[in-house]
C-alpha cells in the first residue's frame, strides 16, 4: 500500500484529519511569496472535500489514482503528519520491500 493509499484509508475513517494538511499548507505558505500551485490546489482539493460526500470521494479518488496527473499532484503532498508512526509502518515496509527488488 503507498503512502497516499493509506492516507485515503485513515481519512475514511477520520474526515477530521483533513485539517492536518490545510495547518501545513497555510504554514508553507506564509514562508512563501509565490506559492507553488499544487498547494493552491491540495487546499482548494481538501476544503470542497470537507463541504460535501461527492467531493470528499473525489479526493479519495486522487489519493489512490496512478494517472500522471495525479502522481504530479502526489509529488508535492501536504499529508505528512496525518498518519501515526503505526499507521506508516506497513508504507515504509513495503516501500522498502519494493526498493530491494530493483
Amino acid at each position: 500500500m503507498t503512502f497516499h493509499e493509506k492516507v485515503a484509508e485513515v481519512l475514511e475513517l477520520s474526515p477530521e484529519r483533513l485539517e492536518i494538511p490545510l495547518q501545513n499548507i497555510e504554514r508553507w505558505l506564509a514562508k512563501k511569496e509565490e506559492p507553488p500551485d499544487r498547494f493552491i490546489e491540495w487546499k482548494s482539493l481538501i476544503l470542497k472535500a470537507q463541504s460535501s460526500p461527492q467531493e470528499f470521494n473525489r479526493l479519495l479518488a486522487i489519493l489512490r489514482s496512478n494517472t500522471e496527473s495525479d502522481l504530479h499532484l502526489k509529488s508535492f503532498t501536504p499529508f505528512h503528519g496525518i498518519l501515526t508512526r503505526e499507521e506508516r509502518r506497513p508504507t515504509i515496509l513495503e516501500c522498502a520491500f519494493r526498493h530491494s527488488d530493483t
